[in-house]
């Protein structure tokens, strides 16, 4: 009963919350960009074919690599949810990096900083893809 209780009494990882803020952050990267590809890339290809131009590098680019997120993204969900079971079932062992939440805040940051860098050398191409009146 005494162990019990001193298991209790033991204080929680703080691992969820760096678990929740990191996915939380991604969900929002995620959303962004889903309004920028349904909203901003229309427009542009818009004013592209109303010019007789082609769309900039970095905009088809990203195009690209929405396309191929989108097909390959039931794979990426099946792999994950198998990875899920597998941890859960205990026939895989995470190091301690990743169960601490370390290995998902680089990947987050990464992740953010290459998306940020996509949407800024796009907007700059844009810039000068635009006529100035």
């Amino acid at each position: 009963m005494s162990a019990m209780r001193f298991e209790a009494s033991q204080p929680r990882s703080s691992g969820w919350l760096l678990h929740g803020s990191s996915v939380t952050l991604l969900v929002g990267a995620a959303v962004v960009y889903v309004v920028y590809l349904w909203k901003v890339i229309p427009v542009l290809a818009a004013t592209a074919h109303l010019f007789n131009q082609a769309l900039p590098l970095m905009v088809r680019a990203q195009i690209v690599a929405s396309n191929v997120t989108a097909r390959l993204s039931p794979l990426i969900v099946g792999m994950l949810g198998l990875i899920y079971v597998l941890v859960r079932q205990g026939r895989i062992k995470l190091p301690d990096s990743v169960r601490s939440g370390t290995a998902l805040s680089i990947a987050t940051g990464t992740v953010l900083l290459f998306t940020l860098v996509g949407f800024l050398s796009a907007l700059l191409q844009v810039a000068e893809f635009v006529p100035r009146r």
